[in-house]
């Protein structure tokens, strides 16, 4: 479905990205549900939604600052790709991240900065 709409590969499967969820401020512990660059008391999560608007997986929520790239690492997911994520044929299947994420071996993200060398933007 994601390569009839133009992606230049196969392996696609979905989208991953961090979301937050905004909460009542607590009255203890504040801090810990602080996000001090939305400046906003919320828990964090992260998800993978295919094509069709599923969401094929959902992580945490997570109660403090934390980037995209450390609840991929905290979910295990890396694990999981590597054990499930592949085509009858051995071919590992990938989802795409913004640049929070780093591209390996099971996610596809575009490359930071707008100054981009032709390498790059192939």
């Amino acid at each position: 479905m994601i390569e009839q709409k133009g992606a230049p590969l196969g392996t696609m499967w979905g989208f991953i990205d961090g979301t937050i969820c905004e909460i009542a401020q607590p009255t203890r512990h504040q801090q810990t549900c602080y996000n001090g660059w939305k400046r906003k008391h919320c828990l964090k999560y992260h998800a993978i939604v295919t094509p069709d608007g599923l969401i094929s997986h959902l992580f945490s929520p997570i109660d403090r600052r934390q980037n995209d790239a450390f609840l991929w690492r905290e979910s295990n997911l890396p694990q999981i790709l590597q054990q499930y994520a592949h085509t009858p044929d051995g071919t590992s299947l990938q989802v795409y991240g913004n640049p929070a994420y780093s591209i390996n071996l099971f996610i596809l993200s575009p490359y930071q900065g707008a100054q981009l060398t032709d390498h790059e933007k192939q």
